[in-house]
């Protein structure tokens, strides 16, 4: 019986800026992973640019594509919708079948998930049926300063769905820094798991300073390169090795950009490295370049 590893790793590109994407995709090509994922308006900013041929470039897919859309204000809906649209028409150029759904962000100290919880159902459900219009599978993701943040609010959007249209994808390290246990989640939902992004987690509570901005203790708020953190990566993987999958796990570890220490604790090529080479320790392999 063989005791390969099935999981094919990609990596997103928010380590670098939206500026450096070409510097993203070439960097995660020649580190050997299988797949890029980054943001719908960077895919818009490059076919502006005419430089949408990056991908084929360096050899590697565009194999997902992060969307950030507006799931609360019905007065805002036409506008998200058209730009769901715009983006997922690129998508189809490039034959990426994923989108990674995530809320645009908001006051998390005075919304109130109970009064929008049926908006926000409402909408993933008509955004992913508006993406399977295009071959595209919309896959939700929970997000640290969104509308969808803490355990109730996972739980109560993943039992709502329509599971015809909207898939899970959980970012571990996100659904840990927002005081969950993200085994738990993925276990609980691993049915409706289709793609993930593999994130560790410096751990404990996080803090705010006297202005409300959050206290970043490592330089990629409060992240790590994977094997650095608190994050049970192992046990999360061994859960996609023992089931059927069909997608992909994203590394993922935000870029310095973000931080509001405002220095590089690493490179963003470093950051990746780490990471690969831990996920080599654990026995996974990836491309030969």
């Amino acid at each position: 019986m063989s005791n390969e590893k099935k999981i094919k790793f990609g990596h997103t590109s928010i380590l670098w800026k939206d500026s450096d994407i070409e510097s993203a995709v070439k960097t995660i090509a020649e580190l050997g992973f299988y797949g890029v994922e980054t943001f719908g308006w960077v895919v818009e900013a490059l076919e502006k640019e005419g430089r949408s041929d990056i991908f084929e470039k360096y050899d590697i897919p565009l194999v997902s594509s992060y969307f950030s859309a507006n799931i609360v204000d019905m007065n805002k809906w036409n506008e998200t919708m058209d730009k769901v649209t715009r983006w997922a028409k690129l998508l189809v150029k490039h034959n990426c079948k994923k989108v990674v759904l995530g809320g645009d962000g908001v006051n998390r100290k005075a919304f109130n998930f109970e009064e929008n919880k049926n908006t926000i159902i409402n909408s993933i459900n008509e955004i992913g049926k508006n993406l399977a219009d295009y071959g595209i599978l919309c896959c939700f993701h929970p997000h640290t300063g969104t509308p969808v943040e803490v355990e109730h609010e996972i739980r109560t959007v993943m039992e709502a769905i329509d599971t015809n249209y909207i898939a899970f994808a959980p970012d571990v390290g996100q659904i840990a820094k927002g005081g969950t246990d993200p085994l738990c989640v993925v276990k609980d939902y691993y049915p409706l798991v289709r793609h993930m992004h593999l994130k560790d987690f410096i751990g404990g509570t996080v803090e705010f300073n006297e202005n409300g901005q959050e206290i970043d203790t490592t330089g990629f708020l409060c992240y790590t390169p994977l094997g650095q953190g608190v994050v049970d990566i192992p046990a999360i993987l061994d859960i996609i090795e023992s089931n059927p999958f069909d997608g992909y796990v994203m590394v993922e570890l935000d870029g310095t950009h973000y931080s509001a220490i405002g220095s590089t604790p690493i490179t963003p090529e470093e950051g990746a490295r780490i990471s690969k080479e831990y996920l080599e320790s654990l026995g996974y392999k990836f491309r030969s370049r």
